[in-house]
């Protein structure tokens, strides 16, 4: 997934002496220097304050109990070289709080643009579906003390050719990867949550679901035709169709050329019980345009129960990867930026 070039330690240093923030000293023109990377510490807050956490992507209004928590930065970069980025590098902010129950993650990184919309179905004399793109998020979890199973370099695998095949987990542990995207689980509030056993590639946790947290707009690969469109047919202009809102495709209405239909239809929530590990956990993030940033949150279970997930406890320490994506155009995980393995402190 990631590739195995990564930021080199001295690079590192330099970019951490770059960002300072006002010193609150008798100086006050002297700089301090942020520490970058290491360890994520959670703070520990009451199940009061936990209740307050609202999982919106917006951390402000009743759960400003996120001021309390120590923000942890990581350096991402290109892991693949992509077109007009070589040599990107960013920050992504964190912070994580726990009430004994639950942990919380909210994450905030940099993206030029909002991306939402997978694929799209284009008008042009007939229906044309187009690959187009979506943001997301990505975390791997370790559940062994050492950074082999955390460290994607060490999951990264090419074919002869150069090209990203599946990823694969040398061990010696369980890897468990969250995987948060704009288009597709957003939406319906939640993230995909996947697993690695010891020498195994990438599978999905178990799922019970009544109803798919999102489906293809697509009839099939042999008749490439929309299944669905909005119940306003040709006015309607979102990114995406929810599945109360979506109608059988009707072709015999005059669509003009250049209209679009959303490529995914999605839920508006999550109908699982207890059994439900695919979609388990509360997700939610929010674009602020101005600033030209994602803030993600997320909720989950310190201990889940299911045995396709790492459980957190309380005073351990667990390792992790984190990976984000600017996707404008081309729906793939595998032109993204990543981070170093790193220690969350719980």
């Amino acid at each position: 997934m990631f590739a195995k070039h990564w930021i080199k330690v001295t690079v590192m240093t330099l970019f951490g002496l770059a960002i300072i923030i006002a010193s609150c000293s008798e100086d006050p023109l002297k700089p301090v220097v942020v520490d970058i990377g290491g360890t994520m510490v959670v703070t520990h807050i009451s199940p009061a304050d936990g209740e307050a956490v609202l999982i919106d992507g917006n951390p402000g209004g009743p759960d400003i109990i996120w001021e309390e928590a120590e923000e942890f930065m990581i350096v991402v970069q290109d892991s693949i070289s992509r077109n007009d980025f070589s040599g990107y590098m960013s920050l992504v902010r964190m912070k994580a709080l726990t009430d004994s129950t639950y942990f919380y993650l909210m994450v905030t990184w940099e993206d030029p643009s909002e991306d939402m919309r997978p694929e799209i179905w284009v008008r042009s004399g007939n229906w044309r579906p187009r690959i187009w793109g979506q943001d997301f998020f990505c975390a791997i979890f370790d559940s062994t003390n050492d950074t082999v199973g955390a460290s994607c370099a060490n999951m990264c695998h090419k074919d002869s050719s150069g090209f990203p095949v599946e990823m694969y987990n040398p061990g010696p542990g369980m890897v468990d990867t969250w995987n948060w995207h704009s288009g597709t689980t957003n939406p319906t509030r939640t993230l995909e949550d996947k697993h690695m056993r010891s020498e195994a590639f990438v599978f999905y946790d178990a799922t019970f679901l009544g109803e798919a947290v999102y489906t293809r707009n697509l009839l099939s690969e042999v008749n490439p035709v929309p299944v669905w469109m909005h119940e306003t047919d040709t006015l309607f202009t979102g990114d995406f169709l929810y599945y109360d809102e979506a109608v059988d495709m009707d072709l015999a209405i005059f669509w003009k050329d250049s209209m679009m239909i959303p490529g995914y239809v999605v839920s508006r929530q999550v109908n699982a019980n207890d059994a439900e590990s695919l979609y388990e956990i509360e997700a939610e993030g929010h674009y602020d345009e101005s600033e030209q940033v994602w803030t993600l949150e997320i909720k989950r279970k310190l201990d889940t129960g299911h045995d396709d997930d790492i459980p957190f406890v309380l005073g351990e320490q667990i390792n992790c990867t984190i990976g984000v994506t600017d996707n404008p155009r081309d729906n793939s995980p595998h032109e993204h930026y990543g981070s170093d393995p790193f220690i969350i402190q719980f």
